[in-house]
């Protein structure tokens, strides 16, 4: 994933996008549904905005100490994984929202999140191609 310039706003706008769209087609199963959809999706933006963060976090730290970005990257992911469980656990069991189109919701987001991830990595790397030669 680029985050040379620091910027993930483009994949959090996919993502946003894709979570939209599936909330939509919940919506054709009632407003509970699509609300839940864009719970899971919701989830899956915070989870994004956190990774974000520690990895901005990781590459100040590691440019201090190497293995204090490695820990901060390890307490990150700690971190998101702590919060999703949580807030899936909310969702479901204090807001009584519907199973299914959360974790769609959370899922679809985590598969944009993946798809345009990959597409930056691949356009980066052919940029890095072209500047060293």
């Amino acid at each position: 994933m680029n985050t040379q310039d620091g910027s993930l706003y483009p994949l959090f706008c996919i993502q946003a996008c894709l979570v939209v769209g599936i909330a939509g087609i919940f919506l054709l199963n009632g407003l509970e549904a699509a609300l839940s959809a864009l719970y899971g999706g919701g989830l899956a933006l915070a989870s994004s905005l956190l990774l974000g963060r520690s990895l901005r976090a990781a590459g100040a730290a590691a440019q201090r100490a190497p293995k204090q970005g490695v820990w901060t990257l390890y307490f990150g992911a700690v971190q998101r994984f702590l919060l999703v469980l949580t807030l899936l656990a909310v969702g479901m069991g204090v807001f009584g929202l519907s199973p299914l189109p959360l974790i769609v919701g959370f899922a679809g987001a985590q598969v944009a999140f993946l798809i345009g991830g990959i597409g930056r990595t691949s356009a980066s790397s052919v940029d890095d191609k072209e500047t060293r030669t």
